[in-house]
Parts: C-alpha cells; structure tokens; sequence
C-alpha cells in the first residue's frame, strides 16, 4: 500500500469514528412511591428490548416520594440533585415523575408510549461527536472499576459515568403501590459527573447495599455539552 492510499485510508476510518450512529440516551426519573411510575418502568424496559444497541436506558430513582408510605429502596438523594440540576439547567419550574428525558434535550411524562418513540425517532439520525469506548468494566466485591477512553472533549462537556442493574424485584408494602410487585430495570446503583477538564480514565464507584452479588450489571458513560445535548455514549457489562 502506497503513502498516498494509506492516509487516505486512515482519513475514511476516522471519519467513520467521528461520525458513527450515537445511540439515543434516555433518562428516567422514578420512584417505587408513585402510583404513575410503573408503566413509565415498563415502558423504558420495552424500548430497551425492541431498540436494542441503538438506546442507552437509565432509570434513575429519587428520594423525594419517600415521605408518603414506602421508602423506595433504589432511591438516592444523589438522584434528585441531578433531576433538579436538569430543571434548573432548561429553566423548569418544577421537577416530577415519571420524567423521561432523551439526550438532555428533551423531556415529557415517561409513561407516554407515543412520544417515547416519536422521540428515539427523532434523535436516532445523531452522529456522534465524540467517541466513548469502554475499555474495561470489572467488579471486585462492593466496587466497580471503569477504564475508558475518549475521543477529544469538548472544553464545556460533562461526563457521567454511571452503574445500572440490569433488573430487581420488589414486593411493595406500604405507599401508592402497596400490595404490587414492582419490576425495575436499568436501575441506576450509582454514578459520578466530572467536567472535561477533570475527565477520568480510571474511575471506581461504588455499589449499595442493596445491589448483591448475583445481579447483572452494566457500565454507561455518557457526555453531555449544554444546548447540544449528548454527544458521546457507551455501554459496556460489567465482568
């Protein structure tokens, strides 16, 4: 192969790179004390299963419910700092659930079926603009380690590495979902935010309790830049 061919080889295989399909990232905004939220569960749980590789799912539990009858088990303060940070990024007066965001762009009520889909449409045309590979996701008792890498980041981009259980049972006692076994997936054990200058290659979280030992897991990364949305995400198991 000549010089010549091989730059230009090059040029089409970072092309390809820069510019391959972005799965489309949604977030969802639950609590186990909403008597609205388990058809938003079920719903996030099927677009995961009919898109496939071409979404990226989060169910992000939040703690503020907690005081009407049952404490949601997956719920985290942590969870709602990012909801509100969400709304007091786009200007919302108020926060709810079930919230469904999609490439933190756009948001409505997660359990409407019509715009979900309407909405992976949509934004399922996105390039990626910056590559994201997990190179390594590995469990070691309650910690998870991440080795990843990036494409060039913007200077004004987020990164949110994150943790979710593919899928737990929970036999509800107490609250709007009393006397119901609720099926959860995606759920978010964990997750951590770092500005672009402060991007991590090497990164540990760690696990709650209530993750145990037998449960499947996934590592997601994804990048966020204001008034773009994401632009950036990767998913990996976790061995």
């Amino acid at each position: 192969m000549s010089l010549k061919q091989f730059l230009f080889s090059l040029l089409i295989l970072t092309s390809f790179i820069n510019f391959a399909q972005q799965p489309v990232v949604i977030e969802l905004f639950t609590s186990q004390g909403c008597s609205s939220c388990p058809p938003a569960d079920a719903l996030l749980d099927e677009v995961s299963q009919e898109y496939g590789d071409d979404v990226i799912v989060l169910s992000y539990h939040v703690d503020y419910w907690d005081y009407i009858g049952w404490k949601d088990p997956f719920g985290s303060k942590l969870n709602t700092e990012k909801q509100y940070a969400f709304a007091k990024a786009y200007n919302l007066t108020s926060v709810y659930t079930p919230q469904a965001i999609i490439n933190q762009q756009v948001h409505f009520t997660g359990s409407n079926e019509h715009h979900m889909k309407d909405a992976i449409i949509k934004h399922s045309d996105r390039k990626e603009k910056v590559n994201v590979v997990i190179d390594g996701a590995t469990r070691k008792e309650n910690k998870v380690n991440l080795l990843v890498e990036f494409g060039s980041l913007p200077y004004n981009a987020q990164i949110t590495y994150a943790i979710a259980v593919r899928e737990k049972a929970t036999e509800v006692k107490r609250g709007e979902n009393r006397n119901k076994t609720l099926i959860n997936t995606h759920i978010v054990a964990n997750f951590a935010q770092r500005k672009s200058a402060e991007a991590k290659k090497n990164l540990q979280l760690e696990l709650p309790s209530w993750v145990s030992i037998n449960d499947e897991l996934d590592a997601i990364v994804y990048i966020n830049v204001p008034r773009e949305g994401i632009v950036g995400a990767s998913r990996s198991r976790v061995q």
